[in-house]
């Protein structure tokens, strides 16, 4: 009898590994969303006087769709360029926000670039990224792009992602939602379960 109860463990056990296994694998592995879309900013920050700019410190950029707050960007020092819509930015961090308005993720970075033509703000020089609501989701990468006209996110250049506490993935490039429901990592993809 207690050489059957073993047996029944071990066969419950296998079978949870078994589905953990293929749980994950599912998720690493979504067919990626289309990104081609996505807008390319580039970083056009000097340390030259700025003729065509208008240089500030502590700025703040409110971006809405309709009423709604979509995100918020606050820089120790700007150059804003309005001949081509774009905000070079140093000392960055803010929020993004969902449909609702509610912050959904807060951000941080050395530097970034905001695009108002294109609906884009791209951050790098190492950021940080942290889920305000879904079970403390943080991701950190070289550099991270978010476009307001595909509501997605990129980070890219060596891509760590810690899950629930219990599951950190590295990849080259990450690609995912403001409420990290749909997460797509490429790349030499590792995940570690704790």
């Amino acid at each position: 009898m207690c050489a059957m109860k073993l047996i029944n463990s071990r066969i419950i056990f296998v079978a949870v590994l078994a589905a953990l296994v293929i749980g994950i694998g599912w998720w690493l592995f979504q067919p990626p969303p289309d990104m081609s879309e996505l807008p390319q900013i580039e970083d056009s920050t000097t340390d030259e006087d700025v003729p065509d700019g208008s240089y500030g410190e502590d700025a703040s950029f409110i971006v809405t769709r309709g009423d709604t707050k979509v995100w918020e960007i606050r820089a120790d020092k700007s150059v804003l360029r309005e001949d081509n819509g774009t905000a070079d930015l140093s000392g960055v961090e803010g929020e993004f926000f969902n449909d609702s308005g509610n912050a959904v993720i807060t951000f941080k970075a050395p530097t970034g670039n905001y695009n108002n033509k294109k609906n884009a703000v791209m951050l790098h020089d190492g950021v940080t990224i942290q889920s305000i609501n879904n079970k403390g989701q943080r991701l950190t990468a070289p550099t991270v792009t978010w476009s307001l006209d595909t509501d997605r996110i990129t980070a890219s250049g060596g891509v760590t992602l810690a899950r629930s506490g219990s599951i950190t993935s590295r990849a080259q490039r990450c690609n995912f939602t403001l409420d990290f429901n749909s997460v797509v990592l490429k790349g030499n993809v590792q995940t570690l379960i704790h």
